[in-house]
């Protein structure tokens, strides 16, 4: 059986042919079992993570271009915060695995055959084993499952850690080092 991380498929050609398990159902596992049904029967295995609602501009109320962006502005710079009980329960969930699907949704999953099944626990003579006791016998198994962000790089005398490596900072602004910040970092 061919198995592999997400961050290693490129594209169906590397497959053999058969069946295929896609673990993890995030935007990476989501986008490759869609691009992979369309010539193979694909199972999807993890939990719905939700999806962010599409719009085309011509859907929005014109009330929201009337400020100018600035109800944009001030929906993802005072409301959906850490400072916030919303923005903290919002980071919550994210810490619990998996962001909402971006330009798909489970309809979309459905409309290309992908079939749903439960959590992969183990692997029984060589094949995987869902929690309900089922075995697939697939020919490749996608390891969609998520990433770990590594900030080990990052030496910078008495800069705060977590536990777990992460950086402290509160919206960016690390507070031990003046003048130091950092983008691109969740909440």
């Amino acid at each position: 059986m061919t198995q592999f991380h997400s961050s290693e498929y490129q594209n169906p050609d590397q497959l053999p042919e058969g069946d295929v398990l896609v673990v993890g159902a995030g935007n990476s596992g989501a986008e490759i079992a869609i691009e992979l049904a369309a010539d193979r029967r694909v199972w999807l295995s993890g939990r719905d993570t939700g999806h962010l609602p599409q719009w085309d501009s011509d859907d929005l109320p014109r009330w929201l271009f009337w400020f100018d962006g600035r109800i944009f502005k001030w929906l993802f710079s005072d409301l959906l915060t850490v400072n916030t009980w919303l923005g903290r329960k919002l980071k919550e969930r994210r810490q619990e695995g998996g962001d909402p699907l971006i330009r798909l949704t489970p309809e979309d999953l459905q409309q290309t055959g992908i079939k749903r099944i439960p959590r992969v626990e183990g692997v029984v003579d060589g094949t995987p084993r869902l929690t309900d006791g089922r075995r697939l016998d697939v020919a490749a198994v996608i390891w969609a499952t998520g990433f770990r962000p590594d900030f080990s790089w990052i030496e910078v005398p008495g800069l705060s850690r977590g536990a777990d490596g992460s950086l402290i900072h509160d919206r960016g602004v690390v507070d031990d080092e003046l003048g130091l910040y950092f983008l691109g970092l969740p909440y």
